[in-house]
């Protein structure tokens, strides 16, 4: 199962060697031994094959259902130095860096989403105001205080070099490749 998940997570090489090293074990051990129940070895053979039994113990019978709804190909990974950002900009991951969730910070989120739409262009502050806060209204200086405070929260939380200030308000960098995710 863990095999199948590094395969998904677009970790083949990691994957292929830990079924080989576990098909080595099988091989290794006798058919009498009960060291190694059948279970696991109708475990191992659903994962080479794609498809497991549909008669069998419980947990092979979910591995099948998990390996049919598996998508056939998948897209690989974004390279490490890429920034990523998630849809309506709820999380992201700076280049060789950690994924930061925005969840809870929606006004951060609405931010970085609006940057993301159009990187490498100018966006207003009062764009990006009118992002984060909808519908709210606010004098021009304290409207742009906040998208001050915001944008130097996201440098801090690791976009520090991927946000640049710019005569206008502030864009995304392109020096970075830049990956939105689904």
């Amino acid at each position: 199962h863990l095999a199948g998940l590094d395969a998904d997570v677009g970790r083949a090489e990691v994957a292929v060697a830990a079924l080989a090293a576990l098909a080595g074990e099988i091989d290794a051990r006798s058919e009498a031994t009960s060291a190694w129940p059948p279970p696991a070895k109708l475990l191992l053979a659903a994962q080479r094959s794609g498809r497991a039994p549909a008669a069998g113990p419980l947990h092979v019978r979910i591995l099948a259902r998990c390996l049919a709804a598996r998508p056939a190909s998948r897209e690989a990974a974004p390279p490490d130095d890429a920034l990523v950002i998630g849809a309506g900009g709820t999380w992201f991951r700076a280049p060789r860096g950690a994924r930061v969730g925005l969840e809870r910070r929606r006004t951060l989120a609405a931010i970085l989403d609006r940057l993301a739409e159009a990187p490498g262009t100018s966006t207003t502050s009062s764009a990006l105001f009118a992002a984060a806060w909808p519908g709210e209204r606010a004098l021009a200086s304290a409207a742009a205080h906040r998208v001050r405070v915001a944008i130097a929260t996201l440098r801090k939380m690791g976009l520090r070099d991927l946000i640049e200030t710019t005569d206008d308000g502030y864009a995304l960098s392109v020096r970075a490749p830049f990956v939105r995710a689904v």
